[in-house]
């Protein structure tokens, strides 16, 4: 698996487990009904109102810590508070953002966490594919 993909599953045997789908559901689903994203000016000095917007709608929306994030070595918007000046900044969300976002909301978060791990792997990777064919037209 590509760096990128790897959403944390706990083995390959996990992996190929997701393939079936367990009967056990999870007790309850979570719901936010609202959200604060604080941040503090000086470490937004110098990024655009859609940078931080962006930046805000990832944290809001799929609650991803920048920290395992940048482990991964994706391009995302959650690098924007803290990387190093030299590398260049995403002026918006980028497509691994976008395809992690429809990753989470077009999988069931009723099952246990590993199904859905599977399940977001495989269409992350469907939709970073497809943005980089679109990308060499």
């Amino acid at each position: 698996m590509r760096a990128g993909w790897d959403l944390g599953a706990a083995s390959s045997s996990a992996t190929a487990a997701n393939s079936v789908r367990p009967r056990i559901r999870a007790a309850s689903t979570p719901t936010f009904l609202a959200s604060v994203v604080v941040i503090d000016i000086k470490s937004a000095a110098g990024l655009t109102l859609t940078q931080l917007a962006d930046y805000a709608a990832m944290r809001t929306f799929a609650d991803v810590a920048p920290e395992r994030v940048a482990k991964v070595g994706v391009p995302s918007i959650l690098g924007v508070l803290g990387q190093a000046d030299d590398r260049p900044l995403p002026v918006t969300l980028t497509h691994w953002d976008l395809g992690f976002l429809k990753s989470l909301y077009a999988t069931d978060n009723a099952y246990l966490a590993t199904f859905q791990r599977g399940d977001m792997e495989r269409v992350l990777k469907k939709e970073v594919e497809q943005a980089g064919r679109e990308a060499k037209r």
